[in-house]
């Protein structure tokens, strides 16, 4: 429930962005030419890869600083594009130039319980065979001394 209120939020900003967005740039076009610096190569790239995406495509961020983000395209324009973060629970609005790449999908992503792979995961995997191979560990001993204790010779009772 909570992540289709996400998702409806997220869709609402998207179409209100990006209608606040065109009203400005046609009354900008009309009264006077726009003077934009070219992209570098690579952010000419970038900006393309990212237009081509649909609004709501779930993509990780490898910031030029920082760490990898994981997200949901919320819209984008000539120079910047918007995503919600979806492990900080905010939109963030980087540059093209600022941004050294971007995937579709996210990297570490688990489908089925809708999660990214944390230390956590690995650290209740770890137990779970820690405590497995524990009792198989028992049980061998266990048959082990029983077999002794069958196998013992039997003292002779004295009258």
């Amino acid at each position: 429930m909570r992540r289709a209120l996400a998702v409806l939020l997220i869709c609402v900003i998207a179409v209100s962005t990006t209608s606040a967005q065109q009203s400005p740039a046609t009354a900008n076009t009309q009264q006077e030419p726009a003077q934009q610096t070219p992209l570098p190569a690579k952010a000419s790239e970038l900006r393309t890869q990212i237009t081509a995406l649909q609004p709501l495509t779930q993509i990780t961020v490898f910031p030029a600083r920082g760490a990898k983000k994981y997200g949901i395209l919320v819209s984008s324009d000539q120079t910047t594009f918007t995503f919600h973060d979806i492990d900080g629970k905010s939109d963030l609005t980087y540059q093209y130039v600022d941004v050294k790449t971007v995937k579709e999908g996210y990297e570490g992503y688990k489908p089925k319980v809708q999660h990214h792979y944390g230390a956590i995961a690995f650290m209740v995997i770890g137990t779970v065979a820690f405590v497995v191979v524990g009792l198989v560990m028992y049980a061998k001993f266990k048959d082990k001394q029983q077999q002794m204790l069958n196998n013992m010779p039997t003292m002779p009772v004295l009258p």
